[in-house]
């Protein structure tokens, strides 16, 4: 008896084939493929935000949109959870979700708005996370979806198809990373309707552990202006030096400013920028932007891009 079961076992876990376990849950009428791609594997800097950990493709079937309600990750692997201060979800660069920290038994759920795979559509969702300055090193980490039932899909049925974990997880090491301070500044005159308006002024400072090169900064509004109440937005430096591309407006209430070339800040360098917009929101709209987590500023060691 016991070695039929042991044979039983060996059968299922090792034998299945093309090293992908699949596994359904859910009997609504649409139908969601949920497959997991694990990402590049490599070391990185206690302190390094923004690291890509996971992959999620979404397929809806033909039968009817699919609308994304949440996803589950876990953190495994040979480190603790504390390595990693949050954890969330993009699209592309724009994230979806605010920062999540990790339970202390290593998961976040993930709350998604409007997030919809049209009928015979598919979409990409990818989990990233950031390290802590303090991230033991040669703490190995990866992250997984464990079972359909970690997928939420206003009732969809969901087939989760998943990879073979790596042999080797992203591990912390080597020095720490430097950080970039911000200090929000007051505005000098008061917002009204028009353009060219300074709706927010803040003041970056790098500490001296190492350069930086500055490629993009989201802002997230905390008033009530959205969307197309601001438009023509940009980052200055100085009265007239427009250092960002121009977005055409707010995306919701964020809005993600790219800078090419990417600004340089120096070991214990300090700058002031301001965000410039055409404001077309009546007086009851608010605004009150932040930065709204660390990894929001997309920077990188200048020593690295050299």
């Amino acid at each position: 008896m016991i070695e039929s079961l042991l044979l039983s076992y060996y059968l299922y876990h090792v034998q299945l084939p093309a090293q992908i376990q699949a596994e359904s849950e859910g009997q609504g009428r649409g139908h969601l493929t949920v497959e997991l791609r694990q990402s590049p594997l490599r070391s990185v800097q206690p302190g390094t935000q923004r690291v890509p950990m996971l992959t999620l493709r979404f397929t809806a079937s033909c039968t009817e949109d699919v609308s994304l309600e949440s996803v589950r990750a876990h953190r495994r692997g040979m480190g603790g959870s504390s390595d990693i201060l949050a954890l969330y979800a993009m699209q592309g660069s724009r994230r979806l979700v605010d920062g999540r920290q990790l339970s202390r038994s290593g998961f976040a759920e993930l709350h998604l708005r409007d997030f919809i795979i049209p009928a015979c559509g598919t979409e990409e969702l990818l989990l990233f996370a950031d390290f802590a300055q303090d991230a033991a090193v040669a703490g190995e980490h990866w992250l997984t979806v464990e079972g359909a039932g970690d997928i939420v899909a206003a009732g969809a049925e969901v087939t989760l198809i998943r990879g073979v974990v790596p042999e080797k997880q992203r591990t912390a090491g080597g020095h720490v990373r430097g950080t970039i301070a911000v200090e929000y500044l007051h505005l000098l005159q008061t917002v009204r309707y028009g353009e060219d308006r300074i709706v927010s002024r803040i003041r970056l400072t790098a500490d001296g552990q190492e350069d930086h090169l500055i490629h993009a900064i989201t802002f997230t509004n905390e008033g009530s202006a959205r969307d197309a109440d601001l438009q023509g937005m940009f980052l200055r430096a100085g009265r007239n030096r427009r250092i960002s591309a121009i977005a055409e407006q707010l995306d919701g209430e964020r809005v993600r400013l790219t800078l090419n070339p990417p600004l340089p800040l120096r070991k214990n360098q300090t700058k002031l920028l301001e965000l410039q917009a055409d404001v077309r929101a009546g007086r009851r709209r608010t605004l009150q932007f932040i930065i709204e987590e660390p990894s929001d500023i997309e920077a990188e060691a200048a020593t690295r891009a050299e």
